[in-house]
């Protein structure tokens, strides 16, 4: 495989950390991931699985996060249910500004319309171990919610076996 960026050297197998913003969030890094590696560029190219599993593994994060979902993470949601603004809406039972100024971070999700989201997530990625999940959610609703900044969601290319058993 010859390199895309300086197409003159050929790029050798490594393992290396790739910062993966096509799934649409700044904060998911694949770490120790299998690509390929150009040595007169320093371009790192990696080897991504089955969309699908890939976007699942990034949503169950998500709906484990122990604080609200901010803009991003709502888009992304609504996205994998594959929905439009109006119907994710309807089935929030909330109004569509209201969802679109939580996907822009005008607002903040409040904590019901959070928890319905994260169940509808859940049914659509993991139907067979929603019960477990979901109560590791509902746990988070009990304790309340952590404050603070978005913190980085770290995939490593073994969790991918989780997804795919």
């Amino acid at each position: 495989m010859y390199c895309l960026k300086c197409k003159t050297s050929k790029m050798d197998k490594a393992r290396n950390s790739h910062h993966y913003t096509q799934c649409g969030l700044d904060n998911v890094w694949l770490v120790n991931w299998e690509g390929f590696f150009c040595p007169s560029c320093n371009m790192f190219v990696a080897v991504l699985p089955e969309a699908s599993i890939l976007v699942s593994l990034i949503a169950y994060r998500l709906l484990v996060l122990e604080r609200h979902l901010n803009g991003d993470e709502i888009l992304f949601l609504r996205k994998l249910l594959g929905l439009k603004p109006f119907t994710l809406a309807d089935v929030l039972c909330i109004d569509k500004s209201k969802l679109v100024r939580w996907e822009n971070n005008k607002d903040t999700i409040d904590p019901l319309s959070d928890k319905k989201l994260r169940e509808k997530a859940l049914e659509k990625i993991s139907p067979s171990s929603s019960p477990e999940i979901l109560k590791q959610i509902m746990s988070i609703y009990h304790r309340g919610f952590k404050s603070g900044e978005v913190e980085e969601i770290t995939i490593k290319k073994e969790d991918l076996s989780v997804m795919t058993a």
